[in-house]
């Protein structure tokens, strides 16, 4: 480990009082894990670090003075399923979710994880983690917004399920308050008969354009009986409308063009709610993503 400057030591070598301040915390189980965090609540946690070390500003690595190490809780490295969901601990890393068998989750899920998927870190990077950057909205967030997930957190004496749509504000920052962590994130599980999923750029990288896609339909003969459209649009905010959804089920697919002119007028219309212009994301692209997904319905 490097140091922002060099680590003073003493006459026998031994690394200054400076330098022992950092509190690091082990802890096995998720009841350990729960007493640590009510004594520090403000503790960084740390899983596999990718997104802690992108944001160092330079080639030393700066810490706070308490850290929470993760990956020793068993209970944040589970996963399971049922018959209506499928249960993923937060600790479990992309690479351990590639290993297994794409049936086991639902197809778009598995295409979105094999995407971010990389060989230096795959078997860091966890699921957890990717949802819970404070201020940067990463490529799992939409695709799991269209599925309706789930997640819980936990700080001692009490665990509350969320939705995933309630998990930031309009900013786009994580209402996860001091003391809690996020332990279990569940996925309904269902066979869509129709589904998308685009990325471009990456969230840590504003000035790429960021921008992911993510959406999927249900069609009942020639009816449109379900479908659901998420995006993350600057790696910050997170753009889907219930009502727009709503207004769409029940009509005839393939759309007509009159539907498609809707799809891109309301999208547009909360870009720019959000502050978004031309500029700052391809408006073009947009509609070609929803051209694309929408004319593919009933197809």
């Amino acid at each position: 480990m490097q140091f922002a400057t060099p680590p003073k030591r003493d006459g026998r070598g031994q690394m200054s009082d400076e330098y022992r301040s950092i509190q690091i915390s082990v802890p096995d189980t998720i009841n350990e894990l729960l007493q640590t965090l009510k004594k520090r609540p403000t503790a960084l946690l740390y899983a596999g670090g990718t997104q802690i070390l992108r944001e160092q500003p330079d080639r030393f690595l700066r810490l706070p003075s308490e850290i929470i190490e993760l990956r020793h809780v068993e209970e944040l490295q589970r996963i399971s399923r049922t018959e209506k969901y499928v249960e993923i601990g937060a600790g479990v890393t992309i690479g351990a979710l590639l290993e297994l068998s794409a049936r086991v989750f639902p197809e778009m899920f598995y295409q979105a994880i094999r995407h971010i998927s990389r060989p230096g870190t795959a078997h860091l990077a966890t699921i957890g983690g990717n949802l819970c950057v404070p201020d940067s909205v990463m490529t799992l967030t939409p695709v799991l917004l269209v599925f309706d997930t789930q997640i819980e957190l936990r700080r001692q004496g009490k665990a509350h399920w969320l939705p995933l749509s309630r998990f930031r504000d309009d900013s786009g920052t994580t209402v996860i308050e001091p003391g809690e962590v996020m332990t279990r994130i569940r996925i309904p599980i269902k066979s869509w008969e129709h589904s998308r999923f685009y990325n471009y750029g990456a969230a840590y990288l504003p000035n790429t354009n960021p921008l992911t896609f993510a959406a999927v339909a249900e069609t009942e003969k020639d009816i449109l009986a379900d479908v659901r459209i998420a995006l993350a649009v600057g790696g910050k905010h997170i753009i889907r409308q219930r009502e727009l959804e709503a207004e769409l089920v029940g009509r005839r697919v393939p759309f007509q063009q009159r539907d498609l002119d809707l799809l891109h007028r309301r999208v547009g219309e909360m870009l720019e709610q959000r502050g978004y212009t031309p500029e700052h994301v391809s408006y073009e692209r947009i509609e070609r993503l929803l051209r694309v997904f929408a004319t593919g319905i009933g197809s």
